[in-house]
């Protein structure tokens, strides 16, 4: 227990970091490009925008 609590408390910096990158990465490129894409390029998705 002694020796994972150690590099756990060293972890949070690398480890939260690399799953919160992916995440937010994940999370502002599937709405960016999907909320600009249909949209912009399909009227018919006007109807769908007020539901987002």
């Amino acid at each position: 227990a002694a020796p994972l609590q150690i590099p756990r408390l060293f972890a949070p910096s690398t480890s939260s970091t690399k799953p919160t990158d992916r995440s937010r990465r994940l999370a502002t490129h599937k709405p960016q490009p999907a909320a600009q894409s249909p949209p912009a390029s399909k009227p018919n998705q006007h109807k769908l925008a007020p539901l987002d």
